[in-house]
């Protein structure tokens, strides 16, 4: 296999879907397990910078994962270290934020999102189906609701979700697919979920639809323009 070849496996590799952050302050996220690392010299590669970075942070608490990509165009100088728990987490964002590695300044936050081994060990991962097929029922999704266009909303980028269970958030569900941006409940048993663009929303209400939480299986469709 060529580095090229190489190249392309590791862009499409599922094993951790976590996206590149925004270029945000450390505070707008809150605590979690998982932390994001930029500034991270892009001469490293991909197993000396993992076994470096857990050399270096394991000090603080047992480390699950280590997410990099340094040959991903998007993931060059950045990283995500996932602990086990938030208490490892604070007390190496603490420690460790500013530190030289590699002679350059790490820069460390909380991460937008979990881990997928993150959110296997607290119950909330739901497996994801491939690129390819994804895109492909979102496809026909979209033209299935075209169709059905009377039975509810016309494709749009904001998603109604019926059905939700009290006291249980939806933002572990839908942030693994592209494009997410929030979720906004609206009242008992109704959020709206909002993506970038409708393509976006359909492979999440593709992937999602039937899903059952707590017992209870979640209704979701397109919103309409006078919803939310």
């Amino acid at each position: 296999m060529t580095d090229e070849e190489q190249t392309v496996k590791e862009e499409v590799e599922v094993k951790t879907e976590i996206k590149a952050e925004d270029d945000t302050k450390a505070e707008e996220y809150p605590p979690n397990p998982t932390l994001y690392i930029r500034n991270l010299s892009e001469k490293v590669g991909k197993e000396e910078l993992k076994k470096s970075l857990w050399q270096m942070f394991n000090q603080f608490g047992e480390i699950i994962d280590i997410y990099c990509r340094p040959k991903v165009l998007k993931c060059k100088g950045q990283a995500w270290v996932c602990f086990r728990d938030v208490t490892s987490s604070k007390a190496a964002l603490g420690a460790m934020q500013g530190w030289s590695f590699y002679n350059q300044k790490m820069e460390i936050s909380y991460a937008k999102t979990r881990s997928d081994a993150v959110a296997k060990l607290d119950g909330t991962y739901v497996e994801r189906k491939s690129k390819a097929k994804r895109k492909s029922e979102a496809t026909g999704t979209v033209k299935r609701a075209k169709e059905e266009r009377r039975h509810g909303g016309e494709p749009n980028k904001k998603l109604l979700v019926e059905n939700c269970p009290e006291g249980h958030s939806l933002d572990s569900y839908f942030h693994h697919f592209p494009g997410f941006k929030t979720v906004n409940p609206s009242q008992k048993g109704i959020a709206f979920v909002d993506f970038q663009d409708v393509s976006s929303a359909a492979q999440a209400l593709s992937g999602l639809q039937d899903l059952v939480i707590n017992g209870k299986r979640l209704k979701i469709s397109f919103a309409t323009k006078t919803m939310g």
